[in-house]
């Protein structure tokens, strides 16, 4: 419908969505929309002045603009960025959505962006799969772009999600988007003690043209990790392990 493209984000091609979600359409945004709902009540629950206080936003990793959509009804255009490092998929955002602004960025800090410059940053599916080295880097970057009181929010893989890669093996085909997660944590006992370690867990399968192994690969952060690494930048102040909730592991964490 004509009329409606002048007021809400044009979708991409289905099969760009589904190179990033496995999915397409109704079914992406739905989920799309939960992590949404799922933002604000936590900014609402950890936000010294909740949601309603929240004036600028960062997504890191915005990839077709899946989630940024959902956030323009709140946040005025020139309050809200998307960011990654993919220039395809900024290219489309920036074709598709004109309510928000879009920067490619290289896959390690810096960023240009002020320093005290955001209220929230999330990030969905991106620290699920980042090394340690280049995670740790993007934690203390987004030390720097918070305000006092500001949300880190980003998912990562649970425990289950090596039950997912082990029994992906043992399929006959696999989707695409599927391929990496098949050939990681080989390991299964190994990697099933690191995490009970509250290691991170890292296998550096790389993810196609732009994500290399060097810094990217399927990945899963144990509460533990969290709670005892980031505080020295960024405390967390909830950890999420609830499918009911959202597909992933949720960390909150706040300067």
């Amino acid at each position: 419908i004509p009329e409606l493209a002048q007021l809400i984000p044009r979708l991409p091609d289905p099969e760009v969505q589904r190179r990033f979600t496995g999915s397409s359409g109704t079914q992406t945004l739905r989920e799309a929309m939960a992590f949404y709902r799922l933002v604000k009540e936590l900014a609402n629950q950890h936000r010294p002045d909740g949601y309603d206080g929240v004036r600028d936003v960062v997504e890191f990793g915005c990839g077709w603009g899946r989630m940024i959509r959902f956030f323009i009804k709140d946040v005025e255009p020139a309050h809200l960025t998307g960011i990654d490092c993919l220039p395809d998929v900024i290219e489309i955002c920036e074709s598709t959505n004109r309510w928000a602004t879009f920067d490619c960025v290289a896959p390690t800090p810096p960023v240009n962006l002020p320093d005290e410059f955001a209220d929230l940053v999330y990030a969905y599916s991106v620290f699920s799969h980042l090394s340690e080295e280049t995670h740790l880097a993007w934690i203390e970057e987004f030390c720097r772009v918070l305000r006092p009181g500001g949300l880190l929010v980003a998912t990562t893989r649970g425990r289950a999600y090596l039950d997912v890669c082990a029994n992906l093996r043992n399929q006959v085909s696999i989707a695409p988007h599927q391929t990496g997660a098949a050939k990681a944590f080989v390991d299964y006992d190994g990697w099933v003690a690191r995490y009970e370690r509250g290691e991170y867990c890292h296998d550096p399968v790389g993810g196609g043209k732009g994500l290399s192994s060097q810094f990217f690969g399927e990945t899963l952060i144990p509460r533990r990790y969290a709670e005892q690494v980031w505080k020295q930048w960024l405390p967390v102040v909830d950890y999420i392990s609830d499918p009911a909730r959202c597909p992933q592991d949720v960390i909150v964490a706040r300067k």
